[in-house]
């Protein structure tokens, strides 16, 4: 997508100033600035977020696909969990240990990267049950 870089009366701004003629009289559009490209730059950026529905995550959570919320709130409970254990005395590895071998193997046992709630939900559940 390109966008071209208007002024404040959305007339197309160049390298140069112009002038153009209106039932008012003359008006000049001052050449583009950095900022104005910027701005532009920006707009051309929002849209074609907007067009394809990717920025709905970045603006606001209510949005966002309920499945996403509730793995959010998985890792969180997780991460909750864990801190527990790591205060009753429990090192990393005895934690990892006991949810090790639901994860794949590609995660290097890191649930933060898993987006599957039926895998969170059983790492929980491990490290919970760890005695």
């Amino acid at each position: 997508m390109c966008l071209p870089v208007y002024d404040s009366s959305y007339k197309s701004m160049k390298s140069k100033p112009y002038t153009y003629s209106t039932k008012y009289g003359d008006k000049e559009v001052p050449a583009a600035t950095i900022g104005d490209i910027y701005k532009s730059i920006m707009r051309c950026f929002a849209k074609n977020l907007s067009m394809w529905g990717v920025g709905l995550n970045f603006w606001t959570k209510e949005d966002a696909p309920e499945s996403v919320l509730k793995i959010e709130k998985l890792v969180k409970e997780i991460d909750s969990a864990y801190s527990m254990k790591k205060k009753r005395g429990f090192t990393d590895d005895q934690i990892i240990e006991a949810y090790k071998g639901i994860l794949p193997d590609d995660l290097e046992g890191n649930y933060k990267l898993c987006d599957n709630e039926e895998m969170l939900t059983s790492i929980k559940k491990k490290i919970l049950a760890i005695r």
